[in-house]
């Protein structure tokens, strides 16, 4: 996986890590493997597994973090979008730590 440019913000891993568990724990957990309630009903992947981050690129994470994501089949909505919690430059900061996981 190539880490693009453009996710390398300037910025302190303690400040990255705050935003993930801010703002993603809740469903992902703050180890990243989506053993919370939320993540076992919504079947979230465990973003520390190599099948899993071997999908991954900052670009891709930065986009589910803006705009959310949707069950194809059910129209539900499986994560919600961020871009009204967070700037641009704190989704690129939460793109980056999850780009980051289990390295």
């Amino acid at each position: 996986l190539a880490f693009s440019p453009t996710f390398a913000i300037a910025g302190d891993d303690a400040v990255d890590a705050a935003l993930f568990v801010d703002h993603c724990a809740p469903c992902h957990g703050q180890d990243a493997r989506g053993k919370t309630p939320v993540g076992r009903a919504r079947r979230i992947p465990d973003l520390t597994a190599d099948e899993v981050r071997e999908r991954l690129d900052p670009d891709y994470i930065a986009k589910l973090v803006r705009e959310g994501r949707t069950d194809a089949t059910t129209g539900k909505e499986r994560m919600p979008s961020f871009s009204n919690r967070l700037t641009d430059d704190q989704i690129k900061m939460v793109a980056g730590y999850v780009m980051n996981l289990g390295d």
